[in-house]
């Protein structure tokens, strides 16, 4: 079996989306196709990092139509042997004198060596690239002061093996680290997150025994997924970019479709914060794709990211409409159960993030701002004191849209109670709505009545 060379080198003369200056990785590849495909033809395909994997290990020689026309589109080249893509007599894509290997990667196996027993042989990213895997987390772990202080301080040497332990150890911390994020925000708590994510990309390193291979990958891209919402929250954008791309490589490894749309959510709404709805909506489709896999919590949060995509568009229509799709999957009974980590998606989450969606509609004067000023409400009487900077956010979110629609009682007084919230969080995305809501009140009432709120916004933003 001889790899395809053509196809990797194809993929490497492209630059990453994700990482200025590096090499667009299998996952990037993956995604990119699949957007193509759905941009094209309307149709979800599913094709991640490991399916490419196959493809430039030369496992598949003749990838399905519809795969080898994404492929020639995202590389740029006119023929399917610019790829190394060629049919075999069969036509079926396996390697001549070996089993045969199934085309489509929704049934591909995860790897050769998954019957093999339990002995760990060699280290579990010898299944995949290994250089442009531990790039895609290597330029971000170098990149930031943080972590080049964190590798001074923490003792990185990885273990001889892979234990169920370590994987154990790894989910605490997500579990830890998660709960601090929400409950004081990205920019207070995202140093104690970097010698984790330092050890946890260090450990794939470590042999590792078939049987934990899949748990292996998901710990650490559960980590590396919390470390990137930390670094957003914190405007630590490029650091939260590659953190989720390494997230979603090692996401898509494990085969692990939760994560994956997690992952996806997050990305989602990193683009939209950062004026790229267009992204962010491609990132909610992406996670949408095999629906029948997910909960229908993380099917009700990514219609959220949709909604909240079309609404910063300007397409009121299309982001109504995602609002009502989230609705429904938030009542439904998807067969799938949620993973443990999707709890935080309550009634006052859903409400506050569609609510979110409802007032970018309504600030743009496309939409009545009732229904935004009711979701926004639930949302800040919903969450407790653990979910305190969710509970900041919608506030300052709901007094900005009571202002705007000059209901300043209401308002002064919405903003008061979230004021009391944001002082304990440290997230620059809760400064950013502060600023906003101190341009708002100056703006639409009168200094007697918004003059002591906006000087406690002034004081609060230099105290922050």
């Amino acid at each position: 079996m001889e790899p395809n060379h053509l196809l990797r080198q194809a993929r490497e003369a492209c630059a990453s989306p994700s990482a200025p200056g590096e090499a667009m990785s299998r996952a990037e590849l993956a995604e990119t196709v699949t957007a193509y495909l759905w941009r094209t033809t309307g149709k979800r395909y599913q094709m991640d990092a490991h399916t490419i994997a196959r493809y430039e290990r030369g496992k598949v020689l003749w990838p399905t139509s519809p795969y080898r026309a994404g492929l020639r589109a995202v590389l740029g080249v006119d023929n399917d042997a610019a790829l190394g893509f060629r049919p075999t007599r069969r036509g079926t894509g396996r390697v001549p004198g070996r089993r045969k290997v199934p085309t489509d990667p929704v049934d591909t196996p995860k790897s050769e060596a998954d019957h093999s027993g339990d002995a760990p042989t060699h280290s579990i990213l010898e299944d995949v690239d290994r250089r442009g895997f531990l790039k895609t987390a290597g330029t971000g772990l170098a990149a930031s002061p943080l972590f080049t202080l964190s590798a001074s301080l923490t003792d990185l040497s990885r273990p001889v093996q892979i234990h169920s332990s370590d994987l154990d150890q790894i989910r605490e911390a997500a579990h830890v680290f998660t709960g601090w994020d929400h409950n004081y925000g990205g920019t207070a708590t995202r140093g104690a997150v970097i010698g984790q994510l330092h050890w946890a990309a260090r450990l794939l390193e470590a042999p590792c025994p078939p049987s934990l291979r899949e748990q292996a990958f998901a710990a650490v891209a559960q980590l590396f997924m919390v470390g990137g919402f930390m670094a957003f929250d914190a405007y630590a954008h490029d650091d939260a970019r590659r953190a989720f791309a390494f997230a979603t490589e090692c996401a898509e490894e494990a085969g692990d479709w939760h994560l994956r749309a997690k992952i996806c959510s997050h990305r989602a709404r990193q683009s939209i914060w950062c004026g790229r709805p267009d992204e962010g909506l491609t990132y909610a489709e992406l996670g949408l794709v095999r629906t029948e896999r997910l909960s229908a919590l993380e099917q009700a949060m990514l219609h959220t990211a949709r909604a909240r995509a079309y609404a910063k568009m300007g397409r009121c229509p299309a982001a109504l409409t995602a609002v009502g799709n989230a609705d429904d999957a938030f009542v439904s009974e998807a067969p799938t159960p949620a993973p443990a980590w999707m709890s935080y998606y309550d009634a006052a989450q859903h409400a506050g993030d569609t609510g979110h969606a409802l007032w970018d509609l309504a600030v743009a004067g496309a939409h009545p701002a009732r229904p935004a000023v009711d979701r926004l409400s639930a949302a800040v009487d919903g969450h407790g004191d653990v979910y305190a900077r969710s509970r900041a956010i919608s506030g300052v979110k709901l007094a900005s849209l009571l202002l705007h629609v000059r209901e300043v009682e209401h308002g002064v007084s919405a903003a008061d109670r979230a004021l009391d919230d944001v002082g304990r969080v440290r997230s620059r995305r809760a400064e950013d709505d502060l600023r906003e809501l101190h341009d708002t009140a100056g703006h639409v009432a009168p200094v007697r009545d918004v003059g002591e709120l906006r000087e406690r916004i002034t004081t609060l933003v230099a105290t922050s």
